[in-house]
């Protein structure tokens, strides 16, 4: 276990009375936030461009699509989305919705092409 007992008794500033198995561990809402967002997941943008005449090319399209281009929220942590389940961590309370060393969703674009000849 990566956060025992003897472990916080030495090395944290911790009360004993947080440490005594034998108080009720009920579920807490002291870090409990609202997690309201508005994100833009997907956009794409084409755009056939015209060719004339007997080129090489016959036809040429351009295309741009953007992921999670933007989010406005006012939860604190990195993405009110995202959340890992790492078991109950031996508290019996399960983890799960919690945003523990859980990595945000990225923001990629991505230019195309299509020609053909």
């Amino acid at each position: 276990a990566f956060l025992n007992r003897p472990t916080f008794e030495t090395t944290r500033n911790v009360t004993q009375r947080a440490l005594d198995t034998n108080v009720s561990q009920e579920v807490s809402t002291l870090y409990l936030e609202s997690g309201d967002f508005v994100r833009l997941q997907n956009a794409s943008v084409g755009y056939n461009v015209p060719v004339s005449g007997d080129g090489t090319i016959k036809s040429l399209r351009l295309s741009l699509t953007g992921q999670n281009l933007f989010l406005i929220t006012d939860y604190s942590g990195l993405d009110p989305e995202v959340s890992s389940s790492t078991g109950d961590l031996g508290t019996g309370i399960p983890s799960a919705s919690i945003d523990y060393t859980a990595f945000p969703r990225p923001r990629t674009v991505t230019l195309g092409i299509n020609a053909k000849f």
